[in-house]
């Protein structure tokens, strides 16, 4: 009797713990919004169009696209990892879109002399400033300091 009913809920803890089959669909490559279609390649090495990388790509492709700059470490971590392990990869196509990401992240980026506002600009509160030192510190090795009465 106690075997008849252990079974079945040891099969159904043990299915618990089995991940659901994942149907794989096939990834259809398509330019990104800012490529055009006559320029877009899709090559026969295809390590770029497994699914796990092609979603890599694809969230790169809409961060790329919605205007921000290349990811950086500090701030986009994840965006930056993926980015990464992109370059990493190798081969035709996975280079191929990480090469377009790069083109579109090089047209985000503001005009040479210019800087991007990455946020609010942080206030440095007085406290946390440098003192200014007392005119009793100037260095006195021969430069006048104010108020010394000589001009140079």
């Amino acid at each position: 009797m106690r075997k008849t009913i252990l079974f079945p809920l040891v099969l159904a803890l043990a299915l618990t713990f089995c991940p659901p089959a994942r149907a794989v669909e096939p990834v259809v490559p398509a330019p990104p919004s800012w490529c055009p279609a006559e320029e877009y390649a899709v090559f026969a090495d295809g390590a770029a169009y497994e699914t796990a990388t092609w979603d890599k790509i694809l969230s790169l492709r809409e961060h790329a696209g919605a205007g921000n700059p290349e990811p950086q470490s500090g701030t986009d971590t994840v965006l930056f990892n993926r980015l990464r392990e992109l370059k990493r990869m190798g081969g035709a196509s996975v280079d191929f879109e990480v090469g377009l990401l790069k083109v579109k992240y090089a047209l985000n980026a503001p005009p040479k002399g210019k800087r991007r506002k990455s946020g609010p600009t942080l206030k440095v509160p007085p406290m946390a400033r440098p003192a200014r030192r007392p005119p009793a510190l100037w260095p006195t090795s021969g430069t006048p300091g104010p108020g010394s009465g000589t001009r140079t």
